[in-house]
């Protein structure tokens, strides 16, 4: 394996460098840049740093040599690829789940606003005849004649009438409301 003084001879003869050349560039004397290639001294930080510049090579190159950190830089490199890949197939799923969250919202929405229109419409009918059964028992209290003369069935005489009608006008509100509400939840959940 080569070592530090051995790369950086290396690197000025390849760079066709005497030692005076290489001193006056990096700022040291002809003496350090020996003492640099015969392994008696190391380099200071920004020297290194100089080399590096000087002799277009990394950082790690010039201390570790290439084939240290070479594996490693590609074994981080498809690393990094697998975990990138990974994280766009996640986002994806992300994305296709949301998308999915949303047709369903948008389908309640549908079915909540079908269902409250439904509503509303049993509602008013269920209310009008609620007002003609009123109607009826107040034209009987009124003449109480037309009480005996008029034969109803049980369940359509106007005070059972009024009852039933009451009743499910009362129930039908009760439900148009709570579908109304989870119209507009449904709503704000899609807004999101």
């Amino acid at each position: 394996m080569e070592k530090l003084c051995e790369r950086i001879y290396t690197l000025r003869k390849k760079a066709g460098m005497s030692q005076e050349e290489l001193a006056h560039r990096t700022g040291v004397s002809r003496q350090t840049v020996s003492k640099w290639e015969s392994g008696a001294m190391v380099p200071e930080s920004s020297n290194l740093r100089a080399l590096c510049v000087l002799f277009e090579v990394s950082a790690d190159f010039l201390l570790f040599g290439e084939e240290k950190f070479a594996a490693k830089d590609e074994q981080r490199t498809q690393e990094m690829q697998a975990k990138e890949q990974e994280l766009e197939l996640l986002l994806q799923q992300e994305h296709s789940r949301r998308e999915e969250d949303r047709e369903d919202l948008r389908y309640r929405l549908a079915l909540y606003l079908c269902g409250s229109i439904f509503m509303c419409a049993l509602t008013l009918i269920s209310l009008l005849l609620t007002a003609f059964a009123t109607s009826e028992l107040i034209s009987m209290i009124r003449d109480p004649e037309k009480w005996t003369s008029q034969s109803y069935p049980l369940f359509l005489s106007p005070p059972v009438l009024l009852g039933i009608s009451l009743f499910f006008s009362i129930m039908l509100a009760t439900f148009t409301i709570l579908i109304v509400v989870a119209l507009h939840r449904t709503r704000k959940k899609l807004k999101m």
